[in-house]
């Protein structure tokens, strides 16, 4: 089933709008005077997004901040290790195991953050293409 619709392409951003417009919605030109041309408003060549494919800037942030904490954690857990300067004692272990536990908790949620940004962009990504179903 195919479905043609009237429309005015833009002769400035080359977008298609109704024909009853005289305004580009997208680049506001007049598009008073363009012709009216027939085109099946779910092809490909019409819904061309300027979207970008790669991740948003904000995950990879908190991607990055993931693995300094997890460092951050490993390295204060060597440091206040117990060894023969610190003396051996209960609480040092604690403190030491401690700062791991902070650390790789932390680089958990930020990771599992940052993928579920991820996922909300892919989402809106998807959801942004009209349905393909009935376009043969």
């Amino acid at each position: 089933m195919k479905i043609i619709n009237k429309g005015k392409r833009c002769l400035n951003c080359k977008k298609i709008n109704s024909e009853a417009t005289s305004q580009c919605s997208h680049c506001g030109e007049n598009i008073e005077n363009v012709q009216l041309i027939e085109y099946n408003p779910w092809a490909e060549e019409n819904n061309k997004t300027t979207q970008s494919e790669e991740a948003p800037f904000l995950p990879k942030i908190l991607f990055i901040l993931s693995i300094l904490n997890f460092l951050g954690g490993m390295i204060l857990c060597i440091e206040f290790w117990p060894s023969q300067l610190h003396g051996e004692n209960n609480m040092s272990y604690i403190l030491s195991i401690g700062w791991f536990i902070s650390g790789l908790i932390s680089a958990v949620l930020f990771a599992a953050l940052g993928q579920g940004l991820n996922y909300l962009h892919k989402i809106m990504k998807n959801t942004s293409q009209p349905l393909k179903e009935h376009v043969n």
